[in-house]
């Protein structure tokens, strides 16, 4: 029933909720309040955070990154993510174009080996730009 819920409706229910209940894989975070892990579309999150002057992050306990020879990842709804990017520029664009986040990506313990079963762009688990 969460994924059937407006946004407008998980706010209002927020207070009457446990923190455990409100779980979702994206947050607003802004200077002034603690982020608020409400969103389940990421475009609904990025649209509040631009509106707040805040930005959208992943909520780490919901969704888990995993290092992909980029600096940067494109999250988006659902979960699917590519971790490909050098730049913010090319990332922030790429999750703009598939209404999704643009997030750092996590760092691989030195001397770590590529993980060969993590998924390429196009294969499951990561996000592909639209044709």
């Amino acid at each position: 029933m969460r994924g059937h819920l407006s946004t407008a409706a998980l706010l209002a229910l927020a207070p009457l909720l446990p923190p455990a209940a409100m779980a979702a894989p994206f947050c607003l975070e802004t200077q002034t309040v603690p982020p608020q892990c409400i969103y389940f579309d990421a475009r609904d999150c990025s649209l509040e955070a631009f509106h707040q002057h805040g930005s959208c992050v992943i909520n780490p306990q919901e969704i888990g990154l995993e290092p992909g020879g980029g600096a940067y990842c494109v999250v988006v709804s659902g979960g699917a993510f590519s971790c490909t990017y050098q730049d913010p520029t090319s990332c922030s664009r790429e999750a703009l174009h598939q209404g999704g986040v643009c997030v750092t990506a996590p760092v691989a313990p030195a001397g770590t080996p590529p993980n060969p079963n993590q998924a390429r762009p196009g294969e499951a688990g990561q996000a592909t730009p639209n044709p």
